[in-house]
């Protein structure tokens, strides 16, 4: 027989008890945070903080960038610009935690309360949307421009450029080169135009008497880079493509070669940081889309020849008003020399126990029970630490403004999307034949 009233057999109630383990961050006096000497004593009141104590504690503005609210609060994260972003900021989480829709927030708010140019290297073409007009949404194509890499030409005019191609050139090579890119420039000095084409042809005249091995190999290596379809007798590139305000999209998602990739964000970014240095372009952030693609860890340079001027502009960029904003998946093959110069990171959901530890030794913000937290984050949850804030904050990311990107459908939304546009083609096309 089981007694239905069992309370005053098993009074959980009196024995019920709570056990909160704290840690002590400081205290508010005359409008500043100070450190604690003493602990509190047993018995005094706790009290929960105004919103106006919290965002002070916290290093929090009221005329921030608005990125989300704290967790289990109404209290909205509204960081300055120039804290998030002039000693660089990294945006790291796995596959599908919300990276791009955050990445998209931030835009946002850029566009709609900084002066700084924002340039993006679109890898997949998530952010087009921001160039599409809208009535539904937010409409911020006014705003945008994008530039289709796949049309980008560079123009060769020193040696450096194919030294970053074909980082094993020999002694011998590198001197036949410099003896030829200089003849070309001074034959045609009044326009300066010459190709990959016309320097194979000086490499396989005569005139150098190199050795046949050695001039074998440097053609075939030419040939290489001469097939990526890059090299131009003129760059299509300059200063303005950067506007206060404005978001320049750099869209590479129909670049397949990752050599060619990584040249052209090498080169535009290189070109955009000497221009700062000069005072010719408007103070910038340079937001790069799967930057551990582009800043490799390990990889040769051959295949990582973006990572010297990322590296360059991690340490020097916040004294000339050149930032980045780091965003990937995978922090283990990130450089730890440009992710150590980032001051502020924001973690989406991270699960990965490799990337994990690297971000451990990578973040000083972080200590053991917020590494804890990243592993549990639902999507759309953040966790912000470094000189954006006074302390780590883990907030709910806001809604958007702009419109949906092509990745926010699921893939049966996309497959009737797909499907109704075939349609409507055949249709057209039937109209048209009048069948």
């Amino acid at each position: 027989h089981v007694n239905e009233d069992t309370s005053n057999t098993f009074p959980v109630e009196d024995w019920h008890s709570t056990i909160v383990e704290l840690k002590i961050l400081g205290f508010l006096k005359a409008g500043k945070i100070c450190r604690v000497a003493f602990p509190p004593y047993p018995g005094e009141n706790i009290l929960y903080p105004t919103t106006e104590e919290l965002q002070l504690f916290l290093g929090l503005i009221d005329n921030g960038l608005e990125l989300g609210k704290i967790e289990n609060t109404e209290v909205d994260v509204k960081v300055d610009a120039s804290k998030l972003l002039q000693k660089h900021l990294a945006i790291l989480a796995m596959s599908g935690a919300g990276k791009s829709y955050f990445v998209s927030v931030l835009l946002e708010e850029l566009l709609d309360k900084s002066k700084l140019g924002i340039v993006l290297f679109d890898v997949h073409g998530e952010y087009k949307h921001f160039a599409r007009p809208t009535n539904e949404f937010k409409d911020y194509s006014n705003k945008t421009r994008v530039i289709d890499c796949s049309k980008f030409k560079i123009a060769i005019d020193s040696i450096g450029i194919i030294a970053r191609l074909i980082p094993d050139l020999s002694e011998v090579q590198k001197r036949a080169l410099i003896k030829i890119i200089s003849g070309l420039k001074e034959e045609i000095k009044d326009s300066g135009l010459f190709t990959v084409g016309n320097i194979i042809e000086r490499v396989d005249s005569e005139e150098l008497k190199l050795p046949v091995n050695v001039r074998d190999s440097l053609i075939s290596k030419l040939r290489h880079i001469d097939s990526l379809d890059l090299f131009g007798k003129t760059s299509n590139l300059d200063v303005d493509m950067v506007s206060a305000n404005t978001l320049t999209i750099l869209d590479l998602s129909n670049v397949l070669d990752m050599q060619r990739k990584q040249l052209i964000v090498s080169y535009i970014t290189e070109f955009l940081f000497n221009s700062r240095l000069k005072g010719t372009v408007v103070p910038h952030v340079i937001v790069l889309e799967e930057a551990h693609q582009f800043i490799p860890e390990k990889a040769s340079s051959g295949y990582a020849i973006a990572r010297h001027i990322f590296e360059t502009i991690a340490r020097e960029g916040r004294k000339f008003g050149s930032a980045l904003c780091l965003v990937s998946q995978r922090p283990i093959n990130l450089s730890t020399t440009v992710l150590s110069q980032c001051n502020t990171h924001v973690f989406l959901r991270i699960i990965n126990p490799n990337d994990l530890k690297h971000i451990s030794e990578s973040s000083e913000g972080l200590d053991n029970k917020s590494m804890e937290f990243i592993t549990g984050l639902r999507v759309g949850e953040a966790l912000m630490v470094g000189s954006a804030v006074e302390y780590p904050v883990f907030f709910k990311v806001r809604e958007k403004k702009s419109q949906p990107q092509e990745y926010d459908f699921t893939i049966e939304e996309m497959a009737e999307k797909f499907t109704k546009k075939k349609d409507k083609k055949e249709k057209d096309l039937d109209l048209y034949l009048g069948i």
